[in-house]
C-alpha cells in the first residue's frame, strides 16, 4: 500500500513541474519561452530508487553526451526550447561528467555569494566545506571494483566502498543547451579493507578538491579534478604513501609544483607558509609561485606523473530526504530546480565557447590513448582576447584564485 501511495505521490507532481524550467531561467534573466514537465519516466525512476534500497543515493549531475566517433556533442535532433530524455545512452554515445573551467569559476562565484547571503539562493540555510581526496580505484582477489578514499589533509582514516547502480539512468537534453542533465541512482555498500592492501590493484586514481555547498535537502559540490591514468604500480604505490605529506610541510621542505601552462611538475623549495598559503622557490628558475597547502597542484618532491585536470558539477539529494511523503513534493521540486539554475548559471559565458571547449576537449578524448592528457584543457582564445590561465587551485602564475566564502558566524566549513 505505501508503494502504491509513493508512486501516486509522485505521478502527482508530473503536472506541477511545468513551471521549473522557467523558475531557473530567472537566475539568467528573461522569460522561459516554453513550460517544462517533469516526465513519468523520471517519476518512475525515482520511485523504483526509493523502494529499492533504505539508503539509496539520488544525484544530479552537468555534463555531455558525446558520439564517441565525432567527440562533438550527440545530436537528438531536438528542436530550440524543447526537452528530451532519453532513459539508455545510443549505441556509440557516453556520458561525460565534466564542464568547462568558465562554468567553475561561475558556479563558484554564485555559490559563494548564496554563502554570504543565503536568502539569494531561495533554498534554505546553507555551509560550506572543502575537502581535498584522493580515490584509488582498486580491484579486490575477485576483480571486483572497489573505491578507496583518502584523505589529503591526513586527518581521516581511510574508507572503502563498493556501488551499485540503479539501471536505467536518465538523462535530459535541451535543444538550447550546450550542458545535458543526467540523473542516477546507486546504493554504496562499505567494504573492510584488507590489513595488506597490496593484494588489490590499482591503476588510476583521481585527486580531488572539493567546494561543498550543503542546503536544507541537498548538497552542491563543485569539483576540481587531478586524473592520473594507467599508472604503474610503483605510482601507485608512492602516490599512497606520499598522501599526508601536506600535514607535516615546514619551510625548507622541498615538493613539486604543478605548472598548468607548461604542462609540468617543477621542483622547488618551500620558502614561507603563511596560514594556508604556501610561498615555494623554483629550482629551476628561481622565481617564486604561491600555492595553497590543499591545493592538487602542490605534490611531494617525487611526483612527476602528469594530470588531466577536469572539472565536475553534481547536487546530490541528503540522506532519506524522499521518504516523509508530506515533503517529497517540495524535496523533488527544489532538487530538479536548483539544478537547472546551476546550468544556466554555468553556461552564462558564450555558446561559441563552450562549443569549441567540448569539440576539442572531446576530440582529444577519444587520442587520449596516443596523446598526453594534458592537451584537453587548453582554453579557447576568442578574437582580441588575452590569454587566460585556469580558475582554480592557487595563486601562482599558472592556477588563478578559486574564489572562497567569507568567513561567517554561521559559516561550519573549512576553506
Amino acid at each position: 500500500m505505501a508503494r502504491v501511495q509513493l508512486l501516486v505521490d509522485l505521478r502527482r507532481l508530473h503536472h506541477q513541474f511545468h513551471v521549473m524550467e522557467g523558475q531557473a531561467k530567472k537566475e539568467g534573466g528573461g522569460v522561459a519561452k516554453k513550460k517544462f514537465k517533469i516526465p513519468p519516466q523520471v517519476l518512475d525512476f525515482l520511485h523504483d530508487g526509493v523502494v529499492a534500497q533504505s539508503d539509496m543515493e539520488f544525484e544530479l549531475k552537468l555534463g555531455q553526451l558525446i558520439d564517441t566517433k565525432s567527440w562533438v556533442k550527440y545530436d537528438l535532433s531536438i528542436p530550440a526550447g524543447r526537452n528530451k530524455i532519453i532513459e539508455t545512452n545510443p549505441i556509440g554515445t557516453r556520458f561525460s561528467s565534466q564542464v568547462p573551467n568558465t562554468a567553475f569559476k561561475n558556479l563558484n562565484a554564485t555559490l559563494n555569494e548564496w554563502v554570504r547571503d543565503p536568502s539569494n539562493s531561495k533554498y534554505g540555510q546553507l555551509t560550506y566545506t572543502r575537502t581535498l581526496e584522493m580515490d584509488m580505484a582498486y580491484r579486490d582477489e575477485n576483480q571486483e571494483k572497489i573505491r578507496v578514499t583518502y584523505s589529503l589533509r591526513g586527518n581521516d582514516q581511510p574508507r572503502a566502498i563498493q556501488k551499485q547502480k540503479l539501471r536505467p539512468k536518465i538523462i535530459y537534453f535541451s535543444g538550447e543547451a550546450e550542458l545535458d542533465i543526467r540523473m542516477s541512482a546507486a546504493h554504496e555498500y562499505k567494504v573492510e579493507l584488507p590489513e595488506d592492501i597490496s593484494a588489490w590493484r590499482a591503476d588510476s586514481a583521481r585527486v580531488k578538491n572539493r567546494m561543498s555547498y550543503r542546503f536544507d535537502l541537498f548538497q552542491v559540490d563543485i569539483t576540481e579534478v587531478c586524473g592520473y591514468k594507467d599508472m604503474t604500480p610503483d605510482q601507485v604505490e608512492s602516490l599512497v604513501a606520499h598522501k599526508d605529506f601536506r600535514k607535516g610541510l615546514r619551510e625548507g621542505a622541498p615538493v613539486s609544483a604543478f605548472s598548468y601552462s607548461k604542462q609540468e611538475w617543477q621542483k622547488g623549495v618551500v620558502k614561507q607558509i603563511r596560514g594556508k598559503d604556501i610561498r615555494i622557490e623554483l629550482e629551476e628558475t628561481g622565481q617564486t609561485k604561491t600555492l595553497r597547502r590543499d591545493s592538487p597542484f602542490l605534490e611531494h618532491k617525487e611526483h612527476t606523473i602528469l594530470p588531466e585536470v577536469t572539472y565536475e558539477v553534481e547536487v546530490e539529494l541528503l540522506p532519506d530526504v524522499l521518504r516523509p511523503a508530506e515533503k517529497r513534493k517540495e524535496v523533488i521540486q527544489q532538487w530538479m530546480e536548483i539544478m537547472f539554475r546551476l546550468r544556466k548559471i554555468a553556461q552564462r559565458p558564450s555558446r561559441h565557447h563552450h562549443h569549441q571547449y567540448y569539440k576539442q576537449k572531446h576530440r582529444h578524448q577519444g587520442e587520449r590513448r596516443s596523446a598526453p592528457p594534458h592537451h584537453m584543457q587548453h582554453h579557447v582564445q576568442q578574437p582580441g582576447e588575452k590569454r587566460k590561465h585556469p580558475s582554480v587551485g592557487g595563486k601562482g602564475k599558472d592556477e588563478a584564485n578559486d574564489q572562497q566564502p567569507p568567513e561567517k558566524k554561521h559559516h561550519n566549513g573549512s576553506s
